[in-house]
């Protein structure tokens, strides 16, 4: 996807609409915390890019079987 492009038929990724929601909420300059050791996801690494983002949009909003529920989704 090209950056400034309006794709609404694009499919988004977790780490996209993690930094989508999280950044909504908390301004555009907003950056997580660390990730410590684990990302909650089995199939998130610790130094994903977007790992920071999808650890803490789970800790604020989301508990672990939606969580897990969502990923599974996303993994279809």
């Amino acid at each position: 996807m090209r950056r400034g492009i309006y794709c609404p038929d694009a499919t988004v990724t977790r780490a996209q609409m993690a930094i989508f929601l999280l950044k909504a909420k908390n301004g555009s300059s907003y950056n997580p915390p660390a990730v410590g050791v684990s990302t909650g996801f089995t199939d998130v690494a610790s130094d994903y890019w977007a790992a920071a983002f999808i650890k803490q949009l789970r800790l604020m909003a989301l508990p672990a079987a939606a969580a897990t529920a969502i990923t599974a989704q996303m993994q279809r």
